[in-house]
């Protein structure tokens, strides 16, 4: 059974105790034998595939229950999945334990069906193994320390807000280096209509416990922002933007340390994350590093019932590992991204 009405997906993802915040965004949810698949769907020649969801974010299989499905449970859906899409993807959590059963099941199957395997690195927090905020104060570099601590002394501080009530701030920050990383920002970020529906849609999913937002504040300025977005104890870092004129002053530092802070103390999440290791952002890399992100492991596999799909398989999971690793000169992303903003 396909799930199609945006109310009903949101319902049922959020009803299982396995699924994270970008499940909430799927167009459709495949059903069957107690498993969900939260996915989009694409058709090239003819060929229907089942995105869930790539190389961008996690999704994959998710039981509706607490009880973990059987082998044969498992199986019965994989065939499933096999008989109504000629092409699936799926980008699976290592350490959720259903769907390590699921890969591990469908790794047998290998004789019946072309499945193709290749890894991301989401940068993570595992707050599980702190017992508290100073366990994970401890952990952190002392240049990250140093640099909280110059943003306190020059009385910054960071609050929760109601992004609607910031809108104009969210606007200047993002103008103050509309070039990030090297990219031109998105228009999400530059053009002020989008941004106030962005923002709407930001309160409806705070008012369902789904996100939070907090501001950065110095010299009376909110100089600073981020959203988390969160679901059964996997919160992800959605907008972390600072004034470019004052990143000088540790704003960055004091932003993430306190976000940290908050989710620990009154979130009680498991695991942060923040995007995925690439080599296009090592400044970023480096920053996550020194404030106690690591690398962790997410599968991208794709599973195919014809050999002459597996090759598309097969070139997806290539063009997936080769995301990792390339580093593109920094003009060319330059131009690459203004080309996508001429072409959206």
């Amino acid at each position: 059974m396909i799930v199609r009405n945006k109310g009903s997906i949101r319902e049922l993802i959020k009803k299982s105790p396995y699924s994270t915040y970008p499940c909430t965004k799927a167009e459709y949810v495949y059903m069957h034998g107690g498993i969900a698949l939260p996915f989009h769907s694409k058709e090239l020649f003819k060929i229907k595939i089942c995105y869930s969801f790539g190389k961008y974010v996690d999704g994959g299989p998710i039981p509706l229950y607490h009880k973990t499905p059987t082998r044969e449970e498992w199986i019965d859906f994989i065939n499933n999945i096999t008989e109504n899409f000629d092409l699936t993807i799926v980008t699976l959590r290592r350490w959720c334990k259903p769907q390590a059963f699921f890969l591990h099941y469908l790794l047998s199957l290998r004789d019946k069906l072309c499945v193709g395997v290749s890894e991301m690195y989401p940068r993570i927090i595992r707050v599980d193994k702190y017992r508290s905020f100073d366990d994970y104060w401890r952990s952190i570099s002392k240049k990250a320390r140093n640099r909280y601590r110059y943003f306190n002394r020059n009385k910054g501080s960071v609050a929760v807000a109601d992004p609607r009530d910031k809108a104009l701030d969210i606007l200047r920050i993002n103008y103050s280096s509309p070039i990030r990383q090297n990219r031109v920002l998105p228009k999400g970020y530059r053009i002020p209509m989008l941004i106030a529906k962005i923002i709407k849609n930001w309160k409806e999913e705070i008012r369902e416990g789904l996100a939070k937002f907090y501001i950065a504040v110095l010299d009376g300025k909110a100089v600073g922002y981020a959203l988390i977005t969160m679901l059964n104890g996997h919160a992800y870092f959605s907008r972390f933007l600072i004034h470019a004129g004052y990143s000088k002053y540790g704003v960055g530092n004091g932003l993430l340390i306190e976000v940290v802070r908050d989710l620990i103390e009154n979130e009680r999440v498991r695991i942060i994350q923040y995007g995925y290791w690439r080599n296009v952002n090592p400044g970023i890399n480096h920053f996550l590093k020194q404030h106690g992100f690591s690398r962790d492991v997410e599968y991208v596999v794709t599973i195919s019932g014809s050999r002459i799909l597996a090759l598309a398989g097969k070139l997806y999971n290539k063009y997936v590992h080769l995301s990792n690793v390339i580093a593109p000169n920094p003009r060319l992303t330059y131009m690459y991204s203004l080309l996508l903003d001429k072409l959206s």
